[in-house]
């Protein structure tokens, strides 16, 4: 009985404190620009509308944002060199370009992520040059200063100068590419504190408490209460976007808040319909905690069979519902982990 009162007694806090909007307006309704569904993380909206573009060098180079979004690299890359070579006088699309060629080399051989990293850096260069207060073009500098080896140019000092010079362009998102660092060097109170700088730089900076957030779940103890005040601020700032729900349906599995999580878990499907993300991190926190295994699958399910605007948590999803399943249904389970393995071969090596 005592039990049972704390945890409604957390459940009504919870939802009395965060004031999450009720409903949101019809899509038709709302007044969008592709760049603005690329910023937000809706991938399949934004092609439907660049479908409507002339073809020209920025709708390839949107076209290209948009296929990388949704996991389709090759694409991605052809479509930046289109756009390069239609218009090479654009220092973003030498960006887009440059991304592009570091997804792939994330996934490639050895000998091919040599090829991928230096022409990445060749394109950031070029970037620069034509615009040297690019923050997205010194984002790009710093990841593969930090990340290529020494022999091809990686420099974890030159990776911290460009870190501090997108700083010095733009305060918040300088901060969050900081923290960004931090934890690629496994220093958690450095990346705190920097993602609590970005959002003193921009109080509205949505990716910076939904990142913040995610990390105080992410920590050992897990910060469960500032997580979910971040969510929440995160959700009234943009409730179209799905990050900040996602960690809210989390918040809500480790406060055990069972009917509070089916009510957010439907709020959030009436914002954001083209990505049910909100099912993964449900059943992903399930499984993880060792909670129910029954309802673990059924939002694992829900949410590989439902649309994804983004391939980032597939290839996890099906490890998951894999790991659900051994107990249950060992042919089922290897399906699932052959899926998860063919998505990510990374994942062949745990």
């Amino acid at each position: 009985m005592a039990r049972a009162l704390v945890i409604l007694i957390c459940c009504s806090a919870c939802w009395a404190d965060c004031k999450l909007p009720d409903a949101a307006p019809p899509i038709d309704d709302r007044s969008v620009t592709v760049e603005a569904l690329l910023e937000a993380g809706h991938f399949p909206r934004a092609k439907m509308l660049i479908a409507s573009l002339p073809e020209e060098a920025r709708s390839l180079w949107l076209l290209s944002r948009a296929e990388a979004g949704l996991g389709h690299q090759d694409a991605a890359l052809k479509l930046a060199g289109q756009a390069v070579s239609l218009d090479g006088t654009k220092s973003e699309y030498h960006v887009q370009l440059a991304a592009a060629n570091g997804r792939l080399a994330e996934r490639a051989s050895m000998f091919k992520q040599l090829g991928y990293a230096k022409r990445a850096k060749k394109e950031l260069d070029i970037a620069l040059e034509l615009n040297p207060d690019n923050v997205d073009a010194l984002y790009g500098l710093m990841l593969f200063y930090y990340a290529a080896p020494s022999f091809v140019g990686g420099d974890k000092q030159k990776a911290l100068d460009a870190a501090d010079r997108m700083t010095r362009l733009s305060p918040a998102r300088g901060y969050l590419a900081q923290a960004r660092l931090a934890a690629e060097r496994k220093d958690a109170a450095a990346e705190e504190s920097f993602y609590k700088k970005a959002i003193d730089a921009d109080p509205l900076f949505y990716e910076a408490k939904a990142t913040l957030a995610q990390f105080y779940l992410e920590r050992e103890p897990a910060n469960v209460d500032a997580a979910a005040d971040l969510a929440c601020e995160a959700v009234r700032l943009d409730p179209d976007r799905v990050d900040a729900w996602s960690v809210l349906a989390e918040v809500e599995v480790r406060n055990q808040c069972w009917d509070e999580l089916f009510i957010l878990l439907d709020r959030a499907k009436t914002f954001v319909p083209g990505d049910g993300r909100y099912y993964y991190s449900a059943g992903d926190a399930l499984a993880r905690l060792g909670m129910s295994s029954r309802w673990a699958e059924q939002f694992l399910r829900a949410y590989l069979s439902g649309p994804v605007e983004s391939d980032q948590f597939l290839a996890r999803a099906h490890l998951r519902l894999g790991e659900v399943l051994q107990g249950t249904n060992r042919d089922e389970a290897k399906v699932e982990f052959a899926k998860a393995i063919e998505l990510d071969p990374a994942l062949a090596k745990r």
